[in-house]
Parts: structure tokens; C-alpha cells; sequence
């Protein structure tokens, strides 16, 4: 089978950053939604300062997000992001993606990503899943004081794979299904996948779902793969909108259906996907989808 192509450089990058919105999900914490009355956003602002000056990390956060959006106060990444380091070292889970978000972005300066780095790092020891999945992304790019190094980065992604978070579940079957930063094992590569995939890993429920379409590893199972697949699209995982698109083009695991085919390979094409918009564009001319591609047929 060809490389699951998530753990490695960009691709790693790029998965992690669309499943961030489901890492914010599982640790979201009682921020308060941010669209409000300007009048309401002061009150708001007000009353949450004085909790988070006495130490309490719901209200750092809080007042974060506040400077981060321009809520009720001038926007300032700067000092958002200090409010979020704050509530990073009470032990918010949250604040800690809202710093890497900063950091990866480039929205924080070489200082402070001195110091978000230092939070991260300080947090990840202390046993904090979302700040080990951070760290690891951070070790295997490289850059603030960070040396890149793929096996550093392999063991930090596990520690929060051990914990049980889902999205760490699934970069941990990627890498081990590429040989990166420790030795390629299919099996253990298949059963992380599985794991997270049980967990709502959206990457986790695409790599089974192709599993399940060629029968690599696990017994051919159309079916099976069409509701995974269904999953990860509902996770906004665009590459398996692209193989949902074909499943319903050509009527594998379920009915033809060339509308909802269009319409799946359209949204994968407009999230980045090249493979959705090449076949998009071949369903759109020719009516047909002319050959599944080689990663998604049936294992010899």
C-alpha cells in the first residue's frame, strides 16, 4: 500500500492543522462564545479579568480569545497570547492549541515563541496530552530553539496516543505505517488506526476505510469502508470526501449516485484535494468516472 503520507513534513502539518477543530472539541473548556453586543463584550471582559488576574484558567483563556478575536478590547496577539500561556500553565488544554495556532501561523514573535515553546515543553512533562501532540508536531518541523528530530517527535505523539487522544492515535498509525521515526510496522500501524478510529479520529477512519475498500490487512469490506469513509468526510477530512465521491460514482458499497458524487468531489477539490478536483473535473466532461484510482482497488 502506498505511504499514508500524514506524519510526514507538510503532511503531518496539514493533517493536524484540519483536525485541529476536533482536538478544540475534545479539550474545549467554559469559554464563553465571543459574539456578543459591544456593551455585553465589556461586562464580559470586566467580570473575566478580575477572575483571571486571581489565577483562574477558564478566565485566561476567556480574556485570551478576547484579545485574540478583538472582543470588547483592541485586538492584540500579544497579548493574547500571554493570557493564553497563563491559562496554558494553570492547565488549560485549550489555551495550549490557541498558542501552537499562534506559533504555527506566524502570528507571534521569535520572543514569544521562545516562550510559548517553554510553556509547551513545561506542560508535556507534566503529562498533557494536547501539549505532547504539540510538541511533537513542533520536533518534527523544527525551528525556535527546536532541532528537528522525527524520533523525538514519534515519542511524544505516543505519549498522547497512550493517554487515548484520538487525533494522537492516528498520527501514531501513520507513522508507523511509514517508518517515521521509528521502524515501519503494519500492524501496529492498523491497530492505532483502529484505536483511533473507534475514538473519532477523523485520519484514523480514512485509513481504515481504504483498508476496508482494497482489503489490506483486514477482510474486503465495501460496506464497511463506505461508513468510515462517511466518518472522516463528516470530520472534514477532505481526501475522504474524494474517495466517497468515487464510491457513489461507480457504486461501491453503495448505490450510484453521480449528484451526491459531484457534490463530494466539489467540496474535496475546494479544500485542497487534487486528486477530488481531477475526478470532479472527469465526471463533469465524461459523465463516468473512467478507472478507480490504484490505492483504492481491491488487494492482489
Amino acid at each position: 500500500m502506498a505511504k499514508s503520507n500524514v506524519f510526514s513534513g507538510m503532511s503531518f502539518r496539514r493533517a493536524l492543522l484540519l483536525c485541529l477543530p476536533l482536538l478544540v472539541a475534545i479539550v474545549s473548556e467554559n469559554a464563553a462564545a465571543t459574539e456578543a453586543q459591544p456593551d455585553r463584550q465589556k461586562q464580559r471582559y470586566e467580570a473575566a479579568i478580575i477572575l483571571a488576574e486571581r489565577g483562574d484558567r477558564d478566565a485566561q483563556l476567556e480574556i485570551g480569545l478576547m484579545y485574540l478575536n478583538g472582543d470588547g478590547v483592541e485586538q492584540s496577539n500579544a497579548m493574547a497570547g500571554s493570557w493564553f500561556r497563563k491559562a496554558a500553565e494553570n492547565g488549560s488544554a485549550r489555551a495550549v492549541v490557541e498558542i501552537y495556532r499562534l506559533y504555527s501561523n506566524g502570528k507571534a514573535t521569535a520572543y514569544a515563541n521562545e516562550q510559548n515553546v517553554a510553556v509547551i515543553k513545561k506542560m508535556a512533562r507534566k503529562g498533557q496530552g494536547a501539549s505532547q501532540i504539540m510538541l511533537g508536531l513542533m520536533y518534527q518541523e523544527g525551528g525556535y530553539g527546536i532541532q528537528k528530530d522525527e524520533v523525538e517527535a514519534f515519542r511524544w505523539v505516543q505519549r498522547a496516543a497512550e493517554q487515548g487522544y484520538s487525533l494522537a492515535e492516528g498520527l501514531l498509525g501513520a507513522a508507523y505505517a511509514d517508518g517515521i521515526g521509528t521502524q515501519r510496522d503494519p500492524e501496529k500501524a492498523k491497530m492505532w488506526f483502529q484505536r483511533g478510529a473507534e475514538h473519532g479520529d477523523p485520519v484514523s477512519q480514512y485509513q481504515m476505510g481504504i483498508r476496508y475498500l482494497t482489503g489490506d490487512g483486514v477482510a474486503r469490506d465495501p460496506q464497511k469502508a463506505f461508513l468510515l469513509l462517511q466518518q472522516a468526510a463528516d470530520g472534514d477530512f477532505p481526501s475522504s470526501k474524494t474517495a466517497l465521491g468515487l464510491m457513489y460514482g461507480i457504486g461501491i458499497g453503495t448505490p450510484v449516485d453521480k449528484k451526491r458524487a459531484i457534490e463530494l468531489l466539489r467540496k474535496a477539490a475546494g479544500e485542497g484535494d487534487a486528486e477530488g478536483k481531477v475526478y470532479l473535473d472527469q465526471l463533469l466532461k465524461n459523465g463516468v468516472i473512467e478507472r478507480l484510482p490504484e490505492k483504492f482497488r481491491q488487494q492482489k
